[in-house]
């Protein structure tokens, strides 16, 4: 299934209907999701990002994803800390 909400970017969705992909232009994204439905990738060309989830499913920490070759690294977007359910810190990584 695919839409384009007020003339913004043509979106596709997947059977469960989640985003599966964005594309404006030449600019395309697509996101992967894990078995709980959360998002754990969003693909785009040079700005890959990873998501990692805490066991209670709160977004703990967001990388950025590069390939060069055949080497792969991870650098830090932000980590986010909580306790007891609320959120007491984040800290974003270099730009």
């Amino acid at each position: 299934m695919t839409g384009t909400p007020y003339g913004g970017p043509a979106l596709a969705y997947d059977y469960e209907n989640r985003a599966k992909s964005a594309t404006m232009g030449s600019f395309m994204e697509s996101y992967a999701y894990d078995e709980n439905n959360r998002r754990v990738e969003k693909i785009n060309s040079g700005n890959d990002s990873i998501y990692f989830y805490g066991a209670d499913g709160r977004l703990l920490s967001t990388f950025k994803a590069t390939v060069s070759g055949s080497s792969y690294s991870l650098a830090l977007v932000s980590n986010r800390v909580y306790f007891g359910g609320i959120l007491l810190g984040r800290r974003d990584g270099p730009a």
